[in-house]
């Protein structure tokens, strides 16, 4: 019996998703048909293929697929901190930085959980003078929501847990160093005014992870602009992993987003800005998978309990 992703997405090593609308972001492109997973890889898409055996069917019934959106400038101690008076944030901050490992990672699980809610399932967050330790708990709290994301980090010669953590984020499966781009651009910049410099990445820096909501507006600002910037964003993303980011394209990690939308029309490269501007979105997101691994199902993210964790980081952030 078929499998409808939006409800039953379940892991599998093989998946087989037949009658999807697959749109591309990087570089834009919208192709109907079938796709294979093969351990959390695009093997393979196509109009038609016959079903192999040992593979998971998902049918999708036309639905909209897409990949999961990349964001920086992530900073979960920012977000922890934005309901406490901006006078005191600066306080707040540095009483934040010094705290254990596991207060790290309660904070950046919240952050995640935002990510993965808005479909951000590359986020590149911002370490950048961290210790190993407060390092180790994001990348922890980051596979525990079953998020793929990158690490600004430059390790300190005299911090003993560094070289370790440098060798396991080699070839760590979901969390990696990353060098973002050092020219971002944010929701409130563009709100401002501000124009996105050439190779921009989005950016939540200060902000909430909706990275929709960024695109859209850089999208209105320019056509193609917020399309340039999100492929700078998966630039860092791409090469510190080794594969493609942002397209249904062989090789591809199989990182997608589900989202409950019935276009009105027949969707097209050249009639997909229109929609990515006025239509569809972050709360269309029904479901989501980070290598063939659910993370969002139903609008729930699954790897987190987010009452919970919200609880929690409201007592850290009382504490203070």
């Amino acid at each position: 019996m078929p499998l409808d992703p939006i409800h039953t997405i379940r892991a599998a090593k093989r998946i087989h998703l037949k009658d999807g609308c697959f749109v591309s972001l990087a570089p834009l492109g919208v192709h109907r048909g079938h796709l294979r997973a093969v351990q959390g890889r695009i093997a393979w898409t196509g109009p038609a293929s016959a079903v192999e055996r040992g593979e998971e069917v998902l049918e999708v019934w036309g639905k909209l697929v897409v990949p999961g959106l990349a964001l920086a400038g992530v900073d979960p101690i920012a977000m922890a901190l934005r309901a406490v008076h901006p006078g005191r944030r600066s306080t707040a901050r540095v009483a934040l930085e010094q705290a254990d490992a596991d207060v790290h990672k309660t904070i950046a699980t919240q952050a995640f959980v935002e990510c993965a809610s808005a479909g951000v399932l590359h986020p590149i967050v911002d370490l950048r003078g961290a210790r190993a330790a407060r390092v180790r708990a994001v990348v922890e709290a980051c596979a525990e929501v079953g998020l793929r994301g990158g690490i600004e980090w430059d390790p300190s010669a005299d911090d003993p847990d560094a070289a370790a953590l440098v060798r396991e984020l080699a070839e760590h499966p979901l969390a990696r160093i990353v060098k973002s781009p050092a020219s971002q651009i944010t929701l409130a910049e563009v709100a401002r005014g501000n124009v996105a410099a050439p190779g921009a990445a989005l950016s939540a820096r200060g902000a909430a992870p909706d990275g929709w909501a960024l695109l859209r507006a850089l999208e209105a600002r320019e056509p193609g602009l917020g399309l340039r910037c999100l492929a700078s964003t998966f630039e860092p993303l791409a090469a510190a992993f080794r594969a493609p980011f942002g397209a249904f394209a062989r090789g591809s990690w199989f990182d997608v987003a589900f989202l409950d939308y019935e276009v009105p029309a027949e969707l097209t490269a050249e009639n997909l800005p229109a929609f990515l501007l006025e239509a569809f979105g972050a709360w269309s997101l029904e479901a989501a998978a980070v290598g063939g691994q659910p993370v969002v199902k139903r609008h729930e993210v699954l790897g987190a309990d987010r009452e919970a964790i919200a609880r929690d980081v409201a007592r850290i952030v009382a504490s203070l």
